[in-house]
């Protein structure tokens, strides 16, 4: 029902750009001999990959009574995580 990247921007994830580049070369090969891909729509992994950051750690918030989460869990109240957390936003702003 999404566009099509949403299906495939997650697999291709690495900190090496080179890294996430090839693979995502790799994957819309393959993808096209099934079906077109809009390459309008690359614009738009970087924001996916944003949104997830802000939906994952609201879906821990919404959660954290539960009295598994904080085990599970347990960077979410450290500085250290939302100081990457917040890098990373930052970092994926800037390449917007």
């Amino acid at each position: 029902m999404g566009p099509a990247v949403q299906d495939i921007w997650l697999l291709t994830y690495s900190p090496d750009k080179e890294e996430r580049e090839a693979a995502l070369d790799e994957l819309l090969n393959s993808y096209e001999k099934l079906r077109h891909f809009d390459d309008n729509e690359l614009d738009c992994i970087e924001a996916l990959r944003g949104l997830r950051i802000v939906y994952y750690a609201s879906w821990i918030a919404k959660r954290w009574e539960d009295p598994n989460f904080p085990k599970l869990f347990p960077q979410f109240l450290d500085y250290n995580y939302w100081a990457e957390e917040v890098e990373t936003l930052e970092r994926l702003i800037w390449s917007l």
